[in-house]
């Protein structure tokens, strides 16, 4: 709904425009109630006073009908949805996936706690205010996470450590878990007035922090694929294959630094050049697959040496498109401020 309003004057010095009568009854306000008015950049929103009351829903489902996997899954868009309360009630008793729920909202939803439980159902809810944490400090906090296990498979590799590939592997919850809990923000903030925040971000905005978060949880995946592929090698690699890899993977983890601190600079040059640098992996790639050819390496050595060859390149790509998003996000659409 778009209206235009003409901004009138009263009592000398009070500004004043009129509400729509369809808005005011949708959300049941009358003569002397609040409203709040949020200033956003150029922008004002005026949002009812009760928009930040709590939202619940109950899921309803039946071990006939139902798929477990189904159930996690509708559970977990309820959280990235926005719910506060989401109450899962059983038609009959349920105890696996009862349990499942409560792992899941363990490893996954920042903030939510179980209420209560019995045979017939389970209730979570959020602890947390929406916007708690404001979104630039926590796509920071998501740039040092990966950041760290980058690091830390580096480390592994060098020294082919399984445990600190079993590290890397339980750190991959953090990821998913902030990575989940930035997607439920952006997608509130999005829908609703981000009131109480004082942090101004432009809605064109909200899509390129979405595409970047969504960028770092793959490099994560990349990081824990190759901290898997570690610990399934039976025989270990031949040491100028293993440098070369490393070598590689340092390539891309200076290339994700380096678009770490492009983008929270919002440095389009610095961008363009990480753009450009990360072009030279797949070159890379194709001269570290022809030295496993040659190496005659043990075929199932060989064929896990090639997936962490890929999933080197493929951090890299990812952190060129964070730059590409820099790129974007420095430059300010027609009408913004």
């Amino acid at each position: 709904m778009k209206e235009v309003r003409r901004l009138q004057v009263t009592g000398g010095s009070t500004y004043i425009i009129s509400l729509p009568k369809e808005w005011v009854l949708r959300h049941g306000l009358k003569k002397g109630d609040h409203v709040v008015l949020l200033s956003c950049g150029d922008k004002l929103v005026i949002a009812p006073r009760d928009v930040e009351a709590e939202r619940s829903v109950d899921y309803r489902v039946s071990r006939k009908r139902d798929d477990a996997e189904e159930v996690v899954r509708q559970v977990i868009s309820y959280y990235l949805a926005g719910y506060d309360a989401i109450r899962v009630v059983f038609d009959e008793p349920w105890e696996d996936l009862r349990v499942r729920i409560k792992k899941v909202i363990r490893k996954k939803m920042l903030g939510f706690e179980v209420s209560s439980e019995d045979q017939g159902h389970v209730e979570i809810r959020s602890l947390m205010r929406h916007g708690e944490f404001p979104l630039t400090s926590t796509v920071r906090r998501l740039f040092e996470l990966v950041g760290l296990i980058l690091n830390d498979i580096m480390a592994a590799l060098e020294g082919l450590d399984r445990k600190v590939a079993d590290d890397i592997i339980a750190q991959d919850d953090d990821v998913d878990r902030l990575y989940l809990y930035m997607m439920r923000t952006i997608r509130y903030r999005i829908s609703q007035a981000p009131l109480g925040s004082e942090e101004v971000i432009e809605p064109y905005e909200y899509v390129i922090y979405t595409m970047v978060v969504k960028a770092l949880e793959r490099i994560a995946d990349h990081v824990v694929r190759i901290a898997h592929i570690l610990k399934a090698l039976r025989n270990a690699p031949q040491p100028e294959i293993l440098d070369g890899i490393v070598s590689m993977l340092r390539e891309s983890a200076d290339l994700f630094v380096r678009a770490k601190e492009a983008f929270l600079r919002r440095d389009s040059k610095a961008a363009n050049e990480i753009i450009n640098s990360a072009k030279k992996l797949l070159a890379r790639e194709t001269e570290l697959t022809k030295m496993i050819e040659r190496a005659r390496q043990e075929l199932h050595t060989a064929i896990l040496c090639r997936i962490m060859i890929e999933s080197a390149r493929r951090i890299g790509e990812y952190a060129a498109d964070i730059g590409e998003m820099t790129v974007d996000l420095a430059t300010t659409p027609p009408g913004s401020r």
